[in-house]
């Protein structure tokens, strides 16, 4: 863009809730701390976590690159970016939420219970909320996906999102 003869670059910016749209010009920019937490290419102790639940599990570097996108993503760019990046493997797909209902949360960030037993009862809860969408995953268990591809994100305990997250299955023969 130019502005007073002069080019200089400039942000098109939107409110979170997209009510307000702008400019921003690059200089009024300063350094700050994501809120989401830092961002990586590896997997997590949390991450481990939560793979260790699906035995025979294998965990995937493409699927994990892909989740670890997640907080970068909202509402339908999420499904978008899936097909994009998985292609035709996109139809085999099975993807649902770390989130536990709001007793499963609170007790995870006050600490009166353990990641892992959270992993346990919300996992199985995210199930059933996407039985609508997916008949599959309300009668899965654990077990159900050996052998099966995974990645995972999982926000850290620093976030205001910890407990949420995302997995991301794909059957071994795609």
């Amino acid at each position: 863009m130019k502005h007073n003869g002069k080019s200089a670059i400039y942000y098109a910016v939107t409110s979170g809730n997209g009510k307000t749209k702008g400019y921003v010009w690059r200089g009024y920019l300063t350094k700050g701390i994501n809120p989401l937490g830092s961002q990586k290419s590896t997997t997590t102790s949390l991450e481990k976590q939560v793979i260790s639940l699906f035995p025979g599990a294998i965990q995937d570097s493409q699927l994990q690159s892909i989740a670890n996108k997640i907080p970068y993503l909202v509402g339908d760019e999420q499904s978008d970016y899936y097909k994009e990046q998985l292609g035709t493997q996109y139809t085999n797909l099975k993807s649902f939420l770390l989130a536990g209902n709001t007793t499963m949360i609170n007790q995870l960030r006050n600490g009166n219970l353990a990641y892992k037993n959270y992993l346990k009862q919300s996992i199985p809860y995210s199930w059933q909320q996407r039985k609508p969408l997916d008949p599959f995953l309300s009668t899965a268990t654990f077990n159900s996906f050996n052998g099966w591809r995974i990645g995972v994100y999982a926000y850290p305990k620093s976030s205001n999102a910890y407990g949420n997250g995302v997995v991301l299955l794909l059957p071994a023969n795609n």
